[in-house]
């Protein structure tokens, strides 16, 4: 399968949230444009409410789903979403923040906390790092951010941005950055990015989502890595001894 139709795929893969990431503690010791606000393609998954939560010995891992609702065609359509993902076992939604109203994203943050859901905020714009922006800037991709705050420059907006999702009640955290809009010449940027989200915010995860075979290339980021695995794959997963990491 190409690599945009596997991606595509991922709005119908359930990911789980911990049991397929590894922090780069453990390792070492979308960005499609969107003019005229069309439906948000999200790209990569995670995780579930306010602060970071430890689990059980034994206990299942939070587990996730993406998202596309566009909350500006109606909250209770999305309300509608979260509640299903709720009533299907899962525990954390991964949605754009980029597109709605600062008023449209608490709304639905606050309902999610109400049943129980968490929100992992995906901000993947490759400006951010060195790459080519969405549309045109920080403001102009991220204007209800931008209102806001009066402000106008990168790093005023990021900032912004990581305060206001922070003090949501349902924040898990941040989906930053998805290995499909990196290179490897960006990753002194992309450290920059993540360590700036992690300085504002170090309660919440910070996460690059990589296919299977890319993420070793960000350990050194000091993002948690979220590694992807697709219905359908060319490569093979046997022996199992040969793949235990996968």
């Amino acid at each position: 399968m190409p690599k945009i139709l596997a991606r595509l795929a991922r709005i119908a893969l359930l990911l789980t949230a911990i049991a397929v990431v590894v922090s780069t503690q453990a390792a070492t010791s979308f960005a499609s444009s969107r003019a005229a606000k069309p439906r948000k393609v999200t790209h990569a998954s995670h995780k579930s409410v306010a602060s970071k939560k430890t689990h059980a010995v034994g206990s299942l891992p939070a587990q996730g789903i993406f998202d596309g609702c566009d909350l500006s065609n109606g909250l209770t359509t999305c309300e509608q979403d979260l509640l299903q993902i709720k009533q299907a076992g899962l525990q954390v939604v991964v949605m754009s923040a980029q597109w709605d109203t600062t008023d449209e994203i608490s709304a639905y943050a606050t309902y999610a906390q109400s049943i129980g859901m968490s929100v992992m905020w995906e901000l993947n714009d490759p400006g951010y790092w060195g790459g080519a922006w969405i549309g045109s800037s920080a403001a102009g991709d991220w204007s209800s951010f931008s209102t806001a705050c009066g402000c106008t420059s990168t790093t005023q907006v990021l900032n912004y941005i990581i305060q206001f999702l922070s003090q949501l009640p349902a924040t898990y955290g941040y989906y930053a950055a998805d290995d499909w809009t990196l290179t490897t010449a960006q990753k002194g940027g992309l450290t920059q990015y993540v360590d700036e989200i992690k300085a504002l915010d170090p309660s919440h995860m910070v996460m690059v989502g990589s296919a299977q075979g890319d993420g070793t290339t960000y350990y050194s980021t000091g993002a948690t890595i979220g590694n992807e695995i697709y219905p359908e794959t060319t490569q093979s997963l046997m022996p199992y001894s040969s793949n235990v990491q996968m």
